[in-house]
């Protein structure tokens, strides 16, 4: 199978079950509102940035691993391959005991976290061992998940997870409809995480028999050792600043403006990070093909990727951030969970915002982890967290809730967005910074101005709510791709998307 075959095979795959895992999240969340009370929503978010936290002890060995995978795969150097693993497999099992040792000896303090602990809620130190528990059963199988991504069948991975959590949430909802309890809720959770990695992991065996002696491992050479080190070494930074910004909003909220708000700020997050890991997945789905191409082709090709991946990230994103600028609010008041679970426009505008930055970044860091270079932006995380937890908690405390977010905008444009970008243009195409601002400056103005006026479009609309919906979402589903199509009709980039699409999702014409 080509590396294009598998890079649509993976994406196709991950598109279709994130639709599925979408669907089904939406009707637990419903369930798990009527039955449980809102708070739970905030225990949910929280101390799941406090597992992100103690993700730090991963140490950014995951990215480090699958580029070191590349090259040995592709020349099926199973020595090499033995080695690496068996050196993976051993630093995952550390990894995995710390955060569940760790995780453990901070149970009696994260009570700490949260500004006023709810009397309906008993046992929230139980809780969030499950939390833990949950969290640290992945490390010790994530070794293997890696082989199977740097290989470029991350398609597998989708297609199990799809039907795990599918299956999971079929059986959360049962026992929400049946007892309405919040620990056999977790439980599940926990069970079908453990599932999920041992189908995995049988599976890895399978399609790599030398997996199975792992009895002796070679030595890995020295070249490989101190590449893989210096990558970690940078990559400690990367984790650190990415797991601070990832989760401080969240426990800033906790901390001073209670579980409650944080429940409402939560059911918009699975809204947005259901879009998000489609998203995440179609990139996750081409790395190694990218990685694997950096590896054969010039600079000069590379960038000429770069700008049709680019290309499609734009379109796609911005015409997300347009669907969920326009139909969010209404989309949760009238058809799922109702008025009294809105958050203000004002702090979904800045949150949305976040959301386009955030993603429109995603096309450069998947080609930086692709060509293994954490370590030219090795200090960028940490000037990153601590200018999020500065401006976050100096906002916060000025203009409240939405301060949290504005914090995160000014970290995502004024540190994260630029050095990223410098850095790949620098050292993967060899090319001018400029010439990413320039394009990046053009296509931030395109969506802000085809934003406005769609908004306007819609804000016109006086119809009773469900029609005022589907009307909105029709204007939103054709007037932002006419502007585009019309701007982007004539570029190469957009006639290299409709070629792969007639090639792959239109075998009609092949005939």
């Amino acid at each position: 199978m080509s590396r294009t075959s598998k890079s649509i095979l993976n994406i196709i795959t991950a598109i279709l079950g994130q639709i599925f895992i979408i669907l089904i999240g939406f009707i637990s969340r419903k369930i798990f509102i009527l039955y449980l009370d809102a708070e739970y929503l905030g225990l949910n978010g929280l101390f799941s940035s406090i597992l992100t936290v103690l993700s730090l002890t991963e140490l950014g060995l995951g990215p480090a691993m699958i580029f070191s995978l590349y090259k040995p795969l592709a020349e099926n150097d199973i020595s090499i391959c033995k080695a690496l693993m068996g050196l993976y497999r051993k630093a995952y099992l550390i990894i995995g005991s710390i955060v569940l040792v760790v995780g453990w000896c901070i149970t009696p303090f994260i009570t700490y976290l949260i500004k006023d602990v709810p009397e309906n809620i008993s046992g929230i130190h139980y809780i969030y061992i499950m939390f833990v528990l949950n969290a640290a059963i992945s490390y010790f199988y994530s070794y293997k998940r890696s082989l199977i991504t740097a290989s470029q069948n991350q398609y597998q991975i989708n297609a199990v997870h799809t039907a795990v959590y599918f299956c999971m949430n079929i059986f959360q909802i049962i026992v929400l409809l049946l007892t309405h309890n919040y620990y056999c809720f977790l439980g599940i959770q926990v069970l079908s995480t453990f599932a999920e990695n041992i189908v995995l992991s049988v599976r890895v065996d399978k399609r790599f028999p030398w997996m199975k002696d792992n009895k002796e491992y070679n030595e890995i050479p020295a070249q490989i050792r101190n590449e893989i080190m210096r990558n970690v070494k940078a990559m400690i930074f990367h984790r650190f600043g990415g797991i601070v910004t990832d989760a401080i909003d969240n426990i800033l909220i906790s901390k001073f403006f209670g579980l409650l708000f944080l429940g409402l700020y939560s059911n918009y997050l699975v809204i947005f990070s259901a879009i998000k890991s489609v998203l995440q997945t179609f990139f996750s789905s081409i790395t190694a093909s990218i990685g694997d191409f950096g590896i054969q082709k010039s600079s000069e090709e590379s960038y000429s990727l770069y700008r049709k991946i680019q290309f499609f990230n734009f379109w796609l994103i911005s015409f997300c951030t347009i669907c969920l600028f326009v139909l969010t609010n209404p989309f949760v008041e009238t058809f799922w969970l109702g008025k009294e679970y809105l958050i203000s426009g004002e702090i979904l505008n800045v949150v949305l915002l976040n959301f386009y930055f955030e993603n429109m970044r995603r096309t450069i860091l998947t080609f930086k982890e692709a060509f293994g270079l954490p370590w030219h932006d090795r200090f960028k995380p940490l000037i990153g967290a601590i200018v999020n937890l500065f401006f976050s908690t100096v906002l916060a405390i000025k203009w409240g809730v939405i301060g949290v977010f504005i914090g995160t905008t000014i970290t995502l444009l004024g540190v994260n967005v630029w050095i990223e970008a410098y850095v790949v243009f620098k050292y993967v195409f060899h090319k001018s910074f400029l010439s990413f601002l320039k394009e990046y400056v053009f296509q931030a103005m395109l969506f802000g101005i085809t934003l406005l006026c769609t908004l306007w479009i819609c804000n016109l609309l006086s119809f009773q709510p469900f029609l005022n919906f589907v009307f909105r979402g029709i204007i939103c589903l054709f007037f932002p791709n006419v502007i585009y199509w019309i701007i982007y009709r004539q570029s190469k980039e957009f006639k290299y998307i409709i070629s792969l699409v007639n090639k792959y999702f239109m075998p009609a014409k092949r005939l």
